[in-house]
């Protein structure tokens, strides 16, 4: 439905204005453009209220939906003393921060040198640490501890036993057992 509405709009808003540019009339041209935008704006709200529907049934969240969280996501340069960050060659200077469900993920990119994977299995050797093997989800799912979007693998910081601070446009992870007790995404200083 909101697809149909946005065409609608679409086309209500660029025929009537060349109609009414072409006959000359004010008032075709002002209607036009108030009649698309309202269908324009109503489909967007139909789409945002559609989605916070069906998350409050639970139903799982559509790739739609996380495709926009994520690129609405914050993107931050990480580093950390535990480990190297790998840089991102994607999207410089770093890389997103997504918050699902109360949970902070970020892709597993970011730990390279320290990942190796088999079939879904993929195994986090972070330095001073024990190895975390985390099995990949085909989508995302409240509580995913790895997931894949896009040809893109996330992982959940949680289940690496990792927090983050936010300084500016950085982002500096630390161990969760550490002395700072503040949580999960501490975000520290407003970026």
């Amino acid at each position: 439905m909101t697809t149909f509405q946005s065409w609608l709009g679409l086309v209500i808003l660029m025929l009537g204005s060349i109609a009414g540019i072409y006959a000359r009339n004010v008032t075709v041209i002002v209607l036009c453009v108030a009649v698309g935008l309202v269908l324009l704006s109503l489909a967007t709200i139909a789409e945002s209220a559609q989605g916070a529907y069906h998350r409050s049934l639970g139903l799982p969240m559509t790739r739609n939906q996380l495709r926009t969280i994520l690129r609405q996501s914050p993107t931050y340069a990480f580093e950390s003393g535990l480990f190297e960050a790998y840089p991102n060659a994607d999207r410089a200077p770093g890389y997103p921060l997504l918050r699902l469900d109360g949970e902070y993920y970020v892709r597993v990119k970011l730990f390279y040198p320290y990942l190796r994977q088999e079939d879904t299995a993929y195994t986090f050797a972070l330095p001073g640490r024990a190895p975390a093997v985390l099995d990949c989800e085909a989508y995302y799912r409240a509580g995913a501890d790895l997931f894949e979007h896009d040809e893109r693998v996330y992982v959940r910081l949680a289940a690496l036993g990792l927090r983050f601070r936010v300084r500016g446009a950085r982002a500096e992870l630390y161990e969760a057992d550490s002395a700072d007790s503040r949580g999960f995404g501490d975000r520290g200083a407003k970026p």
